[in-house]
């Protein structure tokens, strides 16, 4: 499996990432599955990364890599643990229907909503992955 260069400092596990947080993530663990948290981690994204992204991105995965903004890691643990758990949603959709078709249905969903006449924001709300993070990253931190 390939591995990204760190540095012991770059990087933030999971696990540590939800203990600091108020959130109990065991019920999140039978919906990630396969995923293993301890086998996650998350990145700081690097600046040539962030400066693609509009404003309102707080973070993005890439298989089985997060990449979230410097800034979070220094913010509130539940904001982090948050975005981290809809983030591991991302990771197990991967593991579960295969890095091409992901991105290939994340793109197709959004260019449908596109062509559909839905705005930028409204097309990738209505990306059947994020809706599906959405739902349970709520159902998660409601409990």
């Amino acid at each position: 499996m390939a591995q990204l260069p760190t540095h012991p400092r770059s990087r933030e596990t999971v696990d540590r990432i939800f203990r600091r947080s108020s959130y109990n993530v065991e019920p999140l663990l039978p919906l990630i599955y396969p995923v293993r948290t301890k086998e996650v981690n998350v990145y700081p994204a690097p600046r040539w990364l962030t400066m693609m992204w509009k404003s309102e991105i707080a973070g993005m995965t890439h298989w089985r890599w997060i990449f979230v903004r410097p800034a979070l890691f220094d913010g509130n643990s539940d904001d982090l643990a948050r975005l981290v758990i809809h983030e591991l949603v991302h990771v197990s959709q991967f593991a579960k229907v295969g890095y091409f078709s992901f991105l290939f249905r994340y793109v197709m969903d959004y260019l449908g909503g596109r062509v559909s006449g839905m705005n930028h924001r409204d097309a990738y709300r209505a990306i059947s992955f994020e809706m599906e993070a959405r739902m349970i990253t709520s159902d998660v931190t409601a409990i």
